[in-house]
């Protein structure tokens, strides 16, 4: 039995998976840009290279577990994990935010990217560790490390980093939300779909979906046995001209559908079959509008009616003979009785 095609899924947030790669993707552009930045800006400053050189290993060693525990041994990333993970982004920003001279440099604002990405990543509560870490970091580099303390943009880019943790972690738990809620809805269509099929599997009638282009979208077993068409190898090409041989009546239900939207409600047809059978069917459509550009696809169900038929006819003909067994009853009495 062939199955119509699902729609298009919509847009969603990509899985913790996927994620983790672009912040595996962005560290090692971090650990490259810190080493270009030591080669062409801190060649004079000779006492930063044994922390860069520590801090391009620390991020391409973290990389290399992370990937090994996530896709070679195909564990889930839980929060200790990415709670590793992200204190080794931390000290590799920290790094640069130190040696390119803390808030007078562009460097701080990775710290936001690192906040919404463990956000994404982490739950709530792990986040905002992350996110006091960052904070922790940036203040002790700014007031231990840098001739100049903290002053207004010292400030300014805490209240950032926290409006950032705040904003990304309300979309997170909604995004969550949604997820679940998502997860829970496509599971319901699932288990529907599964049920709808084995009812459509084991259907005395014949279900045929025709788009509006005539060419066969969906066709359930037994309208294959009573129409003999493959669907397997007819889905998605046009199968009107099929059907005009094997049934006229129920290709002309179908094509009224599609150019005039009109529906049948009971009507009745013939099926030829290649060796020559024939026998009656009950028929009914029903159009369905695609929103896209308005043109209808037809659904037609339909049933063999020869033992309906033959019953009809048996009623008939036993009505006939109770007319005639009436009428020669009441002539019989007449003639004894002149």
């Amino acid at each position: 039995m062939t199955s119509p095609v699902d729609p298009t899924p919509g847009r969603a947030l990509p899985d913790q998976r996927t994620l983790l790669a672009w912040v595996f993707a962005a560290r090692l552009l971090l650990a490259a840009t810190a080493l270009f930045l030591s080669w062409l800006a801190w060649t004079g400053h000779s006492e930063r290279w044994p922390a860069v050189g520590a801090g391009v290993g620390l991020a391409l060693l973290l990389t290399v577990c992370g990937y090994w525990s996530v896709w070679r041994r195909r564990r889930e990333p839980r929060d200790p994990f990415l709670f590793c993970q992200a204190v080794g982004d931390i000290a590799l920003i920290t790094l640069l935010v130190h040696n390119a001279h803390g808030s007078d440099s562009a460097f701080p604002s990775l710290y936001i990217l690192v906040i919404a990405a463990y956000a994404l990543l982490m739950s709530f509560g792990g986040g905002l560790l992350i996110a006091l870490l960052i904070t922790g970091a940036y203040f002790a580099d700014t007031m231990w490390f840098q001739e100049i303390g903290p002053g207004l943009a010292f400030w300014g880019q805490v209240g950032v980093f926290v409006t950032a943790y705040i904003l990304a972690g309300v979309l997170a738990h909604r995004l969550r939300a949604a997820g679940v809620e998502r997860e829970s809805l496509q599971s319901e269509l699932r288990r529907v779909r599964l049920a709808a099929d084995e009812i459509l599997r084991n259907i005395r009638s014949g279900v045929m979906t025709v788009d509006d282009a005539g060419r066969l979208a969906f066709i359930n077993p037994m309208a294959e046995r009573l129409l003999q068409i493959d669907g397997e190898s007819m889905t998605g090409l046009p199968v009107l001209d099929k059907l005009k041989l094997r049934s006229p009546e129920l290709w002309a239900a179908m094509v009224a559908a599609i150019r005039h939207g009109r529906k049948v409600s009971r009507g009745e047809g013939i099926v030829l079959h290649e060796g020559g059978r024939m026998f009656p069917i009950g028929l009914s459509t029903t159009t369905f509008e695609r929103d896209s550009d308005g043109r209808p696809s037809v659904t037609a169900i339909f049933t063999d009616i020869s033992d309906l038929k033959r019953l009809n006819e048996l009623n008939l003909r036993a009505e006939r003979l109770e007319a005639v067994a009436a009428l020669s009853a009441s002539l019989a009495h007449e003639i004894r009785n002149p």
